[in-house]
């Protein structure tokens, strides 16, 4: 097929097949335009003339639609204006205890919107997820995706799961009854969730140890070029790979890492970063 960039002006024909693709990108971008709102990228992205799914924002965009809760453009602005109410309300690792300190400044319009949120959510999957976030503390990126795996292994095959699925995500929009999850859930039924699952152990994670978290502030403090380096990792972007080594030695240089050492290799500088961000 020749583009019609490249031929004569004499030669130039309608192409059907041409009209046809520009129809379905101008529909495609309508959709994208419709789901997200704002005149923005969404669940189709449109980069260098060509369309791609966004398959993250895809899947989250149909969890947020269902579940009836609202999620602030950016979080950060909630984190920072409520910082001091949230490591006061919520440093307890009893889910309990976190009730009960938000019941006590129930008159303050943040605790009274978590108590909201919180009494429509299962109990047991607050617990579990309150006690991951609690061992993330000590654990790299991948012990914490082998924490998330295993006991996601185990949730699924739970009678909850299934009420959770069934009440919540294909109902759009709607706000679970507080009805429908158990309210007593005991530290070992808690404990059950964590034991080794069989097929967790299938899951292969193309993740190095003590990798660099892949978190909103982990793209802003790290250039690609130490990310990448570090993680041991590539990227098909040609402006990242093009001056990547002559790059890479300056931004670790900022870190305080010298590519000159010669006893200097991957695993170390990446225990040295983990160690920092501890």
């Amino acid at each position: 097929m020749i583009h019609e960039e490249f031929m004569e002006p004499k030669d130039k024909v309608p192409s059907l097949t041409a009209e046809a693709d520009l129809f379905y990108k101008r529909q495609l971008e309508q959709y994208n335009q419709r789901f997200t709102g704002e005149q923005e990228f969404g669940y189709l992205e449109n980069r260098d003339e060509a369309l791609y799914l966004n398959y993250y924002n895809f899947l989250m965009g149909y969890v947020k639609s269902h579940i009836g809760h609202e999620y602030p453009r950016d979080p950060r602005t909630l984190l920072t204006k409520n910082a001091q109410a949230i490591n006061r309300l919520f440093y307890s690792s009893s889910l309990e205890e976190i009730l009960d300190n938000l019941r006590r400044e129930s008159d303050t319009p943040f605790a009274r919107l978590c108590l909201e949120k919180m009494s429509q959510n299962s109990t047991l999957s607050m617990k579990l997820a309150l006690r991951m976030l609690r061992q993330a503390r000590n654990l790299d990126f991948k012990g914490c995706l082998q924490n998330e795996i295993n006991v996601a292994l185990n949730k699924i095959q739970d009678a909850e799961f299934d009420q959770g699925v069934a009440q919540v995500l294909l109902k759009p929009g709607n706000s679970a009854s507080p009805d429908i999850f158990s309210k007593k859930v005991s530290e070992q039924q808690v404990d059950s969730y964590f034991q080794p699952n069989k097929w967790s152990e299938e899951v292969q994670l193309d993740v190095v140890e003590k990798a660099m978290l892949p978190t909103r502030f982990y793209y802003e403090k790290y250039s690609d070029q130490v990310r990448l380096w570090i993680n041991e990792d590539s990227t098909p972007q040609p402006d990242v790979r093009e001056h990547f080594d002559a790059e890479l030695k300056e931004a670790l240089r900022e870190q305080g890492i010298d590519l000159r050492d010669r006893a200097l290799t991957i695993e170390s500088a990446r225990a040295q970063l983990y160690n920092v961000e501890q």
